[in-house]
């Protein structure tokens, strides 16, 4: 599977999905697609940067890519 790495600041939270802003674009990522993260999604607060790691075809949808 083909990956791609952002970084993005978190806007929001549920259990099942994280609201990140991009940049240019702002998205729901759901966690289950989540590959990596640094910091932990679980372990940071709104407001904070993090690295993200998505599929690729999902990066596309979410017109990150």
């Amino acid at each position: 599977m083909k990956t791609e790495t952002f970084s993005a600041i978190i806007e929001g939270a549920t259990n099942k999905a994280v609201k990140l802003n991009f940049g240019d674009t702002k998205a729901w990522i759901p966690r289950s697609q989540i590959i990596d993260c640094d910091p932990d999604v679980d372990a940071s607060d709104k407001g904070d940067s993090i690295e993200i790691e998505l599929p690729e075809w999902l990066a596309k949808e979410k017109g990150l890519i």
